[in-house]
């Protein structure tokens, strides 16, 4: 099948237009002046990350089976080229999230500690930054993705419970928030920290999404195992 058939030239440029929008958008949501300007690219973002949550899984797949059973071997070299460019069999090392986790920028070390973390058990080396990063970090919300991190490294939730239970009374809206879906991710085990949830749903929120997701998390402990 020749190129012009499947619009190989249209994709290709379309997918480059794609990234310079994402990163020109990015770049709006971090620093435009204006709040209307910043609130429109953060409504922007999320829609792209959700079309990218169905859009990614499925692609993944399709040049997995191609990689793994193509009948053509050039096919199959391809799709396993593809894939190692895309990151899906080639990661940063542990080490440059290790790295990034002393980063001068709150965003970097968060986004480390959320990389190590969905690294699981393989991320074990970090775990003494970590949690020092849980406990002592001057960001709020990276103190928190590091205690999160360390759970799903370790599965102990019993050492990160109280820092999250503490975060849920933040002065920070979003950093409660946070503290709530994290507990909400570790479920039913999290069931001490019950009581605190049900009084952050009493306080006010300026976004009523914030509240839902205070309110999901509290079901997913409750949940019967």
């Amino acid at each position: 099948m020749h190129d012009d058939q499947l619009g190989l030239e249209s994709w290709n440029k379309l997918a480059t237009d794609l990234a310079t929008a994402v990163r020109e958008v990015t770049a709006v949501a971090l620093g435009a002046a204006g709040t209307d300007e910043r609130g429109r690219a953060v409504q922007v973002l999320g829609a792209l990350s959700r079309q990218a949550r169905e859009i990614l899984p499925a692609i993944r797949a399709a040049l997995k089976r191609a990689a793994l059973w193509d009948d053509d071997e050039q096919v199959r070299a391809l799709a396993v080229e593809t894939l190692t460019q895309a990151g899906e069999w080639s990661r940063p090392a542990i080490a440059e999230h290790v790295q990034a986790l002393n980063d001068a920028d709150a965003a970097t070390r968060f986004s480390a500690a959320q990389a190590l973390g969905e690294r699981g058990e393989e991320s074990q080396s970090a775990v003494g930054l970590l949690l020092q990063k849980a406990l002592r970090d001057p960001d709020g919300g990276v103190r928190l993705e590091a205690a999160m991190a360390l759970y799903k490294i370790d599965g102990h939730a019993e050492k990160i419970l109280p820092m999250l239970i503490k975060a849920l009374q933040d002065p920070d809206e979003v950093r409660r928030w946070i503290a709530a879906d994290c507990l909400g991710e570790i479920g039913p085990t999290a069931h001490e920290a019950v009581p605190a949830l049900h009084a952050l749903l009493q306080q006010q929120f300026k976004s009523p999404l914030i509240r839902a997701s205070v309110a999901l998390a509290l079901e997913k402990i409750e949940a019967a195992p």
